[in-house]
Protein backbone atom coordinates (compact mmCIF):
# COMPACT_ATOMS: atom_id res chain seq x y z
CA UNK A 1 0.00 0.00 0.00
CA UNK A 2 3.12 2.03 0.73
CA UNK A 3 4.24 1.81 -1.99
CA UNK A 4 1.24 2.30 -4.20
CA UNK A 5 1.17 5.55 -2.73
CA UNK A 6 4.58 6.89 -3.22
CA UNK A 7 4.24 5.90 -6.78
CA UNK A 8 1.30 7.99 -7.33
CA UNK A 9 2.29 10.74 -5.64
CA UNK A 10 5.28 10.42 -8.25
CA UNK A 11 3.42 10.46 -11.30
CA UNK A 12 0.91 13.27 -9.70
CA UNK A 13 4.08 15.39 -10.41
CA UNK A 14 2.27 16.77 -13.48
CA UNK A 15 -0.60 15.16 -15.08
CA UNK A 16 0.51 16.11 -18.12
CA UNK A 17 4.54 15.22 -17.86
CA UNK A 18 5.81 15.56 -21.57
CA UNK A 19 8.67 13.02 -20.85
CA UNK A 20 9.06 9.34 -18.66
CA UNK A 21 12.45 7.94 -19.03
CA UNK A 22 13.73 4.99 -17.98
CA UNK A 23 17.92 4.48 -17.24
CA UNK A 24 20.33 2.00 -16.02
CA UNK A 25 23.54 2.73 -14.14
CA UNK A 26 25.23 3.33 -11.09
CA UNK A 27 25.79 5.80 -8.66
CA UNK A 28 23.19 7.84 -6.31
CA UNK A 29 20.80 8.44 -8.85
CA UNK A 30 20.38 4.96 -9.41
CA UNK A 31 20.89 3.87 -5.78
CA UNK A 32 23.97 1.96 -6.54
CA UNK A 33 23.70 -0.57 -9.76
CA UNK A 34 20.16 0.02 -10.36
CA UNK A 35 16.99 1.57 -12.42
CA UNK A 36 14.96 4.93 -12.22
CA UNK A 37 12.26 6.03 -14.14
CA UNK A 38 11.50 9.79 -14.28
CA UNK A 39 9.12 11.97 -15.42
CA UNK A 40 10.53 15.26 -17.27
CA UNK A 41 8.47 18.92 -17.18
CA UNK A 42 10.34 21.60 -18.61
CA UNK A 43 13.66 21.87 -17.03
CA UNK A 44 12.73 19.88 -13.70
CA UNK A 45 13.23 15.74 -13.71
CA UNK A 46 11.08 14.28 -10.59
CA UNK A 47 12.74 10.31 -10.47
CA UNK A 48 12.75 7.14 -8.35
CA UNK A 49 15.47 4.26 -8.52
CA UNK A 50 16.10 1.12 -6.92
CA UNK A 51 19.34 -0.41 -7.12
CA UNK A 52 21.98 -2.39 -4.45
CA UNK A 53 25.41 -1.02 -3.99
CA UNK A 54 26.58 -4.57 -2.93
CA UNK A 55 26.19 -6.19 -6.07
CA UNK A 56 29.21 -8.64 -5.83
CA UNK A 57 28.51 -10.21 -2.42
CA UNK A 58 28.02 -13.63 -2.25
CA UNK A 59 24.24 -13.45 -2.10
CA UNK A 60 21.62 -10.19 -1.73
CA UNK A 61 19.59 -11.85 0.52
CA UNK A 62 20.65 -9.14 3.45
CA UNK A 63 18.95 -5.78 3.24
CA UNK A 64 21.83 -4.24 1.01
CA UNK A 65 19.25 -3.16 -1.63
CA UNK A 66 16.88 -0.16 -1.36
CA UNK A 67 15.29 2.86 -3.07
CA UNK A 68 16.08 6.19 -3.77
CA UNK A 69 13.98 9.39 -4.77
CA UNK A 70 14.54 12.90 -5.91
CA UNK A 71 14.82 15.96 -8.01
CA UNK A 72 16.59 17.39 -10.65
CA UNK A 73 16.32 20.59 -12.66
CA UNK A 74 18.33 22.52 -15.54
CA UNK A 75 17.11 25.82 -13.96
CA UNK A 76 20.28 26.94 -13.01
CA UNK A 77 21.90 26.03 -16.43
CA UNK A 78 21.69 27.24 -19.79
CA UNK A 79 20.19 24.61 -22.13
CA UNK A 80 18.70 21.39 -20.52
CA UNK A 81 22.04 19.32 -20.27
CA UNK A 82 23.27 20.13 -17.21
CA UNK A 83 21.62 19.57 -13.85
CA UNK A 84 21.41 19.77 -10.18
CA UNK A 85 19.60 17.51 -7.72
CA UNK A 86 18.81 16.62 -3.97
CA UNK A 87 17.75 12.90 -3.51
CA UNK A 88 17.49 10.97 -0.12
CA UNK A 89 17.91 7.33 -0.56
CA UNK A 90 19.88 4.05 -0.88
CA UNK A 91 23.60 5.61 -0.44
CA UNK A 92 25.72 2.39 0.44
CA UNK A 93 25.66 -0.30 2.46
CA UNK A 94 27.07 -1.92 5.71
CA UNK A 95 27.91 -5.05 7.53
CA UNK A 96 26.93 -6.09 10.27
CA UNK A 97 30.13 -7.42 12.63
CA UNK A 98 28.51 -9.97 14.66
CA UNK A 99 25.63 -11.44 12.60
CA UNK A 100 27.95 -10.75 8.84
CA UNK A 101 24.00 -9.31 7.37
CA UNK A 102 24.05 -6.59 5.14
CA UNK A 103 21.84 -3.59 5.98
CA UNK A 104 21.62 -0.58 3.52
CA UNK A 105 22.56 2.72 4.93
CA UNK A 106 19.77 5.73 3.12
CA UNK A 107 21.04 9.19 3.22
CA UNK A 108 20.62 12.78 1.68
CA UNK A 109 22.59 13.32 -1.94
CA UNK A 110 23.25 16.99 -3.97
CA UNK A 111 24.13 16.06 -7.40
CA UNK A 112 25.51 17.28 -10.65
CA UNK A 113 25.13 15.55 -14.12
CA UNK A 114 25.68 16.24 -17.74
CA UNK A 115 23.45 14.49 -19.77
CA UNK A 116 25.25 14.37 -23.34
CA UNK A 117 21.80 14.59 -25.50
CA UNK A 118 19.70 16.73 -23.20
CA UNK A 119 17.75 16.41 -19.27
CA UNK A 120 14.59 14.85 -21.49
CA UNK A 121 16.10 12.67 -24.27
CA UNK A 122 17.65 9.33 -24.63
CA UNK A 123 21.38 8.89 -24.31
CA UNK A 124 24.18 8.57 -21.69
CA UNK A 125 24.68 10.94 -18.58
CA UNK A 126 27.54 10.98 -16.16
CA UNK A 127 27.69 13.20 -13.02
CA UNK A 128 29.23 13.22 -9.59
CA UNK A 129 27.27 14.03 -6.11
CA UNK A 130 27.65 14.39 -2.35
CA UNK A 131 26.18 12.16 0.02
CA UNK A 132 25.82 12.08 3.81
CA UNK A 133 23.75 9.10 5.87
CA UNK A 134 24.05 6.72 8.72
CA UNK A 135 23.83 3.55 9.47
CA UNK A 136 23.38 1.64 12.40
CA UNK A 137 27.27 0.58 12.13
CA UNK A 138 28.71 2.89 10.04
CA UNK A 139 28.34 6.94 8.99
CA UNK A 140 29.40 8.22 5.51
CA UNK A 141 30.15 11.73 4.00
CA UNK A 142 31.59 10.89 0.46
CA UNK A 143 31.42 12.53 -3.43
CA UNK A 144 30.58 9.41 -5.65
CA UNK A 145 30.42 9.11 -9.17
CA UNK A 146 27.05 8.53 -11.41
CA UNK A 147 27.22 7.28 -14.74
CA UNK A 148 24.45 5.64 -16.89
CA UNK A 149 22.07 5.39 -20.52
CA UNK A 150 18.49 7.11 -20.48
CA UNK A 151 16.14 5.40 -22.82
Amino acid sequence: MKQTLILLLFFSFSPLASDIKYSFGYGALTSGVGARLSVTEGQNTAFISTGCWNVFAESLEGNACGGTFGLQSSYLFPGNNHTFGLAYGNLDYEVDPVTGADSTIYGVSINYSYFMNGMGESGAWIGAGYGNGSGDYKDISEVFLNIGYQF
